[in-house]
């Protein structure tokens, strides 16, 4: 379920976001005055930053954007790279990104919310929102949450690769994993599996009847202002901007994160 990102509000002291995942709202505006204004630890910051990202985009390996910020201050928005190869059009800060796996952040935030306002508890065995899913009383939202509920990996399955060339709906991914026997007992070990976020997605919508697009774009991106951020589930709906490589899982049409 890819998410493309290109504007996010953030906190931390200082943020280096190399834009595989997404660039932060209120620095799109023009940064040249706030740059001017950096003391000269920030200008050595910066400096250092430059100093090993040049490497990388004189051979040609680096195709991103990177923004550094202090206290809401930007000490550094760079873009390095294409964004399509074919058309010649380079990377920018506006350019959006398919942040692919880091869209399981935004999964894990909106059952949190759930659980903060006393819909759900991630102690809850998945039996009690997917009655038919197999050993769902032995599996805690927990264990989705943490990649400890022994659920297969829907993208290491043998037909993964062909089926994921098609449009699927929720329910009828989770069917593909869903009666597959478990890889350990949940909460005996760590495996990473796509599948439970897969489930969990299906458990948000069950909950809210609403749709895992809705329930981002209502309860996520709007508050936190990330006005060009959204989910990539219609590929009928071109997004603007948008790197190429966005466009090539757009077709390959991979099963939701």
């Amino acid at each position: 379920m890819g998410l493309h990102c290109v504007n996010q509000n953030s906190g931390p002291r200082i943020a280096l976001i190399v834009l595989s995942l997404c660039l932060i709202g209120p620095y799109a505006a023009d940064s040249s005055r706030q740059q001017a204004q950096t003391n000269p630890s920030d200008l050595e910051l910066v400096a250092r930053i430059k100093a090993s990202l040049a490497p990388f985009a004189e051979a040609g390996n680096l195709s991103r954007v990177v923004l550094v910020a202090r206290h809401g201050l930007v000490l550094m928005r760079e873009s390095y790279g294409m964004a399509n190869y074919e058309l010649n059009v380079p990377n920018s800060p506006l350019t959006r990104f398919h942040i692919a796996s880091v869209s399981k952040a935004f999964t894990s935030a909106a059952i949190l919310q759930l659980q903060e306002q006393g819909r759900l508890n991630v102690s809850d065995w998945v039996s009690r929102f997917v009655p038919d899913f197999r050993r769902g009383s032995d599996i805690t939202l927990d264990n989705l949450l943490t990649h400890t509920s022994g659920i297969p990996d829907i993208n290491g399955l043998p037909d993964y690769d062909a089926s994921a060339r098609n449009p699927h709906k929720l329910p009828e991914i989770v069917a593909k994993f869903a009666n597959l026997p478990l890889e350990y007992e949940p909460g005996t070990k760590y495996s990473y599996s796509n599948s439970n976020y897969n489930l969990l997605a299906l458990i948000l919508e069950t909950i809210t009847r609403q749709s895992y697009s809705e329930i981002l774009d209502r309860n996520l991106f709007k508050p936190a202002h990330m006005t060009n951020s959204g989910h990539d589930g219609d590929v009928s709906k071109p997004i603007p901007l948008a790197a190429a490589g966005n466009k090539l899982l757009r077709v390959s049409r991979r099963f939701p994160k």
